[in-house]
């Protein structure tokens, strides 16, 4: 006895410092994370918490006196974290209330003393649980909770490694075994139970345990259907939001520039950022009239009197308002804008690739500084802003202005196809893109792989950047054309989204699958946003532009050329540029089956692996379990046996009292057994169920001369009760199953 006390002693030990080693994750990963202030000080606060649930553990006070005791410790620390001992108390008071004031209010609180505030009333609540719930024998779930929540929060918001979690789980599963276990023994110490010490062999399992929930937490994501994970997501998005809605009020003062954005996190700031997510408006009201020096185009009473191809062709032309650089995943950005006054370009190139193009433009829509320009605007009327990207007065982003009505002048591009394609293709100086273009190569790194295997396989035989970006452009148009479509699922990359499972998308979606393609086979793309040329009113000679007709598309950098628009939104007709359109070599049907057929074939194979890992895994720890019963010694066996019986007992629907001698004991389990049986006649059970019954009396005979008998029983006679433990164990575990289902019962 006094070595199973010891051994109790240095496990519960053991497991205030497993307790501990949990709480101690949360700082650790805040501080990681770097958006509290001070992380050290609630390192500090965790250690103290512990140390302090320690402390009052012992002390025999009422709860509510406990509970009293360690909340105004909480908040004294931290108050003192906060800053509000530093002030006078009028300070501390006004700046309470005030903060009470903006949460009452449902506004966001600027203030990083708020922000230390609850980070430290929540590490505090943390590890004192943690640690109290433990000593004091309670449950190992219910004392860990409040650290697992708030990890898996910071953990998921900031992006960190899951390991946090895995680890805090895998503690918590050796937490559980224990408290289980030590209740266990208080219950039979009370009832005076004979119990062996299976400290070891309890550790040995929960580790066991404990490293198979964390390979299947990990695992789980990967052979879970997307469809499940999307209905997940939909179930908990609302109280998602609203719990981010609290924390944003309460940690408004957090500093956030450490913490990696989420995909779904992009801002949505025009005009410098563009999140993709909301369709088109298709309304009818005008935005602007646009007059061209072009000649108009024929009515259409004498259209309609011409054969086709005596009709002269209108060149198709987009209105830009702005350009975007940066991908983030959800939309687009431009990170740094340079802005400058508009100067003319000055360009005497006399060249048969280039046209020079005149507008006039009438908005009639509010549209804040935002103007439009054909192409590459090169002279203005008006007194505008330029916005550039670097430096240098090259890289236009768009022009920007408060008048309504101005006149630009564009050198617009028209090339054929043969001098498109003569464009060289080297992008790259000494391995490195050419720093004017870097830009416009940039990826995110969570980039999905099968995006760039794409782009890949459908460029594969093409080498020039003209063709490769005309057979993305065809693949493209594939795709089917909806403005009626779900927005993109949260965490999911929106060109991913668009190639491999939405039902089809719109221009944003047509035009960022495009310039990402591109970009991952080394072509310099853009996204642009704006209008396209609108319908002709030929009683004012101008185009009539609505909101109907926003548009974005993307833009190829060739060297020598410049920006060349493409246009690969299958609602809109292509730029004429003289050629025929690349046969279709691969589909967006054929993409989708072929990754559909990856995905299962991927689930098939890691869901047998799995499968297969864990009855390997199972099998071994059987035949490890087995071998560490035959190892034991007869007067730890023999009361083991015993007690498993009693146990399968229980299950069985014996009335197992702390009273009954090991005769009325395997009296009741063999009548029990018999009344099962004969409640399932059908399966002929009875023949192996006198098997069992026997094995049963074997147990309970050895069990009565280890307990009573002065001569105790040999290792031999240890092994026999081993032997029939193994034989009735799971006869009886059938039958008690058996015996819990309605349908097998005899009516």
């Amino acid at each position: 006895m006094m070595e199973q006390a010891a051994t109790t002693r240095y496990g519960d030990r053991l497991i205030m410092a497993v307790a501990g080693l949990c709480a101690l994750l949360l700082p650790v990963s805040l501080a990681e994370a770097r958006w509290a202030p001070r992380p050290a000080a609630l390192t500090f606060v965790c250690a103290l918490s512990l140390a302090f649930a320690i402390l009052i553990g012992p002390l025999r006070l009422p709860r509510i006196v406990r509970w009293l005791i360690v909340i105004a410790a909480g908040l004294v620390l931290a108050m003192s974290n906060a800053g509000l001992f530093h002030v006078s108390a009028q300070a501390a008071l006004t700046r309470m209330e005030g903060w009470a004031t903006d949460l009452a209010a449902r506004r966001i609180v600027q203030a990083p003393s708020l922000v230390m505030f609850w980070t430290t009333c929540i590490v505090w609540w943390a590890g004192y649980s943690a640690m109290h719930g433990i000593i004091s024998g309670g449950r190992a779930l219910e004392a860990m909770l409040p650290t697992l929540l708030t990890l898996s929060l910071n953990v998921l918001y900031t992006r960190q490694t899951i390991g946090y979690i895995l680890a805090v789980l895998f503690g918590l599963v050796i937490l559980m075994a224990w408290t289980a276990q030590t209740r266990h023994q208080i219950r039979w110490t009370e009832r005076n139970i004979d119990y062996p010490d299976t400290w070891t062999e309890l550790m040995i399992n929960a580790f066991f345990m404990a490293g198979l929930v964390c390979v299947l937490a990990w695992a789980l994501p990967a052979v879970t259907s997307k469809t499940t994970i999307e209905w997940l997501k939909e179930m908990a998005h609302g109280p998602v939001s609203d719990t981010r809605q609290v924390f944003e009020q309460l940690l408004g003062g957090a500093d956030l520039s450490k913490v990696p954005t989420l995909p779904d996190e992009s801002q949505v700031n025009l005009p410098t950022s563009r999140s993709i997510g909301n369709p088109p408006d298709l309304a009818e009201d005008i935005v602007m009239w646009v007059w061209t020096d072009e000649p108009s185009p024929l009515p259409p009473e004498v259209a309609s009197q011409l054969p086709p191809e005596e009709i002269p062709s209108v060149d198709k032309i987009n209105w830009r308002g702005l350009t975007y650089s940066t991908y983030t995943g959800r939309g687009w950005s431009n990170p740094s804008l340079t802005e400058k006054p508009f100067r003319p370009v000055t360009d005497t190139t006399q060249s048969t690739q280039f046209y020079t193009f005149t507008q006039k433009y009438e908005i009639v829509s509010g549209h804040g500084d935002t103007v439009f320009a054909a192409n590459k605007p090169v002279s203005t009327t008006a007194t505008l802003t330029a916005l550039y990207r670097s430096d240098t007065e090259n890289d236009l982003a768009g022009l920007r202005g408060t008048t309504s009505q101005y006149t630009v002048t564009s050198r617009v591009i028209r090339a054929d196809e043969e001098t498109l394609r003569e464009a060289s293709a080297t992008y790259l100086i000494q391995g490195e893109p050419r720093p004017a273009i870097a830009p416009y190569l940039q990826l995110p790194d969570r980039l999905p792989q099968r995006v760039r295997n794409l782009a890949t396989q459908i460029t594969s035989d093409v080498t020039t950047p003209y063709d490769k970006a005309t057979r993305i452009e065809t693949f493209l148009r594939t795709y089917s054309y909806t403005l009626d479509l779900p927005p993109v699922p949260e965490g999911r990359d929106l060109v991913d989204y668009f190639l491999f499972d939405a039902p089809g998308g719109y221009c944003d979606y047509y035009a960022s699958a495009m310039v990402v393609m591109l970009r991952v086979v080394g072509v310099p793309a853009r996204l642009a946003s704006g209008f396209v040329r609108g319908e002709y009113d030929f009683q004012r000679g101008e185009y009539r532009v609505t909101a109907k007709d926003a548009h974005s598309w993307p833009e190829v950098y060739l060297l020598g050329i410049g920006w060349v628009e493409f246009e690969p939104t299958a609602a809109q007709p292509t730029f004429v540029r003289g050629h025929r359109a690349p046969v279709v070599q691969v589909s967006a049907e054929q993409v989708r089956a072929a990754e559909t057929r990856h995905v299962q074939r991927t689930r098939i194979m890691w869901s047998t692996t799995g499968i297969a890992l864990l009855l390997v895994v199972v099998t071994t720890f059987l035949i490890w379990r087995e071998h560490k019963f035959v190892a034991l010694p007869s007067d730890v066996l023999i009361p083991l046996i015993y007690q498993r019986l009693r146990r399968r007992g229980a299950w069985l629907g014996v009335t197992v009292r702390p009273s009954d001698t090991p005769d009325e004991f395997v009296s009741a389990f063999n009548r029990t057994m018999e009344q099962q049986a004969a409640t399932m006649h059908k399966l002929h059970l009875r023949p192996r169920i006198e098997i069992s019954q026997k094995a049963a009396t074997h147990i309970g005979d050895v069990y009565r001369q280890a307990s009573y008998s002065q001569k105790q029983p040999s290792t031999s006679e240890a092994h026999e009760a081993l032997n029939a433990w193994r034989t009735v164990r799971w006869q009886a575990w059938l039958l008690g199953w058996l015996g819990k289902l309605p349908s097998r019962r005899k009516s």
